[in-house]
């Protein structure tokens, strides 16, 4: 378990936006192994904003995610290694 700002879990949610592409279809597919779950907060990712502007409308328990709102995290220590900087 670590604590992480609500700064760190967007980035760490726009950087594993990364993994998504288009199908033929022009809906979003990703390798499951490759792509993050965030539970408890709501989000939208945008996967056509340049990186660092893909995550918008977070919202916990309902109410807008402040930038200077930390969460609790569990997290394998080799998953937030490579996720989290």
């Amino acid at each position: 378990m670590v604590e992480l700002s609500a700064l760190q879990l967007k980035d760490w949610i726009d950087r594993f936006s990364l993994q998504y592409s288009y199908g033929e279809d022009g809906t979003a597919v990703a390798d499951p192994a490759g792509v993050d779950q965030i539970y408890g907060i709501s989000y939208e990712v945008f996967l056509g904003n340049p990186s660092g502007m893909r995550v918008g409308n977070m919202t916990y328990q309902g109410e807008p995610v402040s930038i200077n709102q930390t969460f609790q995290v569990a997290v394998s220590g080799t998953r937030l290694a490579a996720t989290v900087q």
